[in-house]
């Protein structure tokens, strides 16, 4: 009938005050994954994530508690989350390997006894203080994206983002580092990012094209060479200053959703969210602007996807 109904509450098996369950999410399957940013395994706000499945009679449970093997308070381990068959990405923006929040990812995998373990912490190669490098990470088959939103490359808080992969040994190491083409001050590159197949999508809600703080995302793609490069950058047909454009992004095959919670359509900070779609050029022109049908003032619509 198309309608949709509550199957199911997730909540941790080890609930406490202030773990901000929920705080980021992620599916794949029959897999969740919940990120807990504000968890005190590891010392105050170190964070969890937890991997819950549904049973033969389709009840969801709780089936792993994933930590850092080097947890620390402030950690922000759960800070992003995602899922990829019986593998796990998770961003800890708050790691202090390479100064106060240059920040990690991890990567979890499940065996085939359904135990899940760490097979790798993953840094930056040119890490910084403040990077906040797994501020938002994206995971699809054996390609991870991690984006540093307060990377300096091409001045303050100007963004990147890296994508890393294993090799034959299952070792993973950084295999690209993605910039925009007209990288700008406080642009933001890499709040938000996206991967799908050999394609990458990256948000920069700062970014002043269309008015300050209108907002961009970039489409990049890896060519037979294994090089990545920038193909398109997206803006909305109508921006405006302060919409956020690129706030959140989400791409499957040729497909991209760019959230903007800071549109006005609906009243100040209603929120909206745009369809782009690859053509039969390798363009990729905007197909649809999304608004809730009850769009009100500050609703923050679009703001995650």
């Amino acid at each position: 009938s198309g309608s949709w109904s509550q199957v199911a509450k997730l909540t941790a098996n080890d609930a406490s005050v202030e773990d901000f369950f929920g705080s980021s999410v992620s599916i794949s399957g029959q897999l969740a994954l919940v990120g807990s940013v504000f968890d005190d395994d590891g010392g105050a706000n170190s964070g969890a994530a937890y991997v819950f499945e549904p049973d033969a009679s389709g009840d969801w449970s709780q089936v792993a508690k994933l930590t850092a093997n080097d947890p620390n308070p402030n950690g922000n381990f759960g800070w992003s989350v995602s899922l990829a068959g019986q593998l796990a990405l998770v961003g800890a923006q708050g790691e202090d390997d390479n100064g106060g929040y240059s920040g990690a990812a991890y990567v979890f995998e499940r065996d085939a006894s359904g135990d899940w373990s760490q097979v790798a912490k993953l840094n930056a190669d040119d890490a910084g203080a403040n990077d906040r490098f797994g501020s938002s990470v994206s995971l699809s088959g054996q390609l991870a994206l991690i984006g540093a939103h307060r990377d300096d490359d091409d001045g303050a808080d100007s963004g990147s983002a890296y994508v890393f992969e294993p090799d034959a040994s299952g070792d993973w190491s950084q295999v690209a580092k993605l910039t925009a083409d007209d990288a700008d001050v406080a642009d933001r590159f890499g709040y938000s990012v996206s991967i799908s197949g050999q394609r990458a999508l990256c948000g920069a809600y700062f970014d002043d094209d269309g008015g300050t703080d209108s907002g961009a995302a970039y489409v990049f793609e890896r060519d037979a060479s294994g090089d990545w490069s920038q193909i398109t950058k997206l803006t909305a047909d109508d921006a405006d200053a302060s919409d956020n454009f690129g706030k959140s992004v989400s791409l499957a095959g040729q497909l991209a959703l760019v959230g903007t919670d800071g549109d006005d359509d609906g009243g100040s900070g209603s929120g909206s969210a745009y369809v782009f779609e690859r053509d039969a050029s390798g363009g990729w022109p905007q197909v649809a602007k999304l608004t809730a049908d009850d769009a009100s003032a500050s609703d923050f619509f679009g703001l995650s996807l």
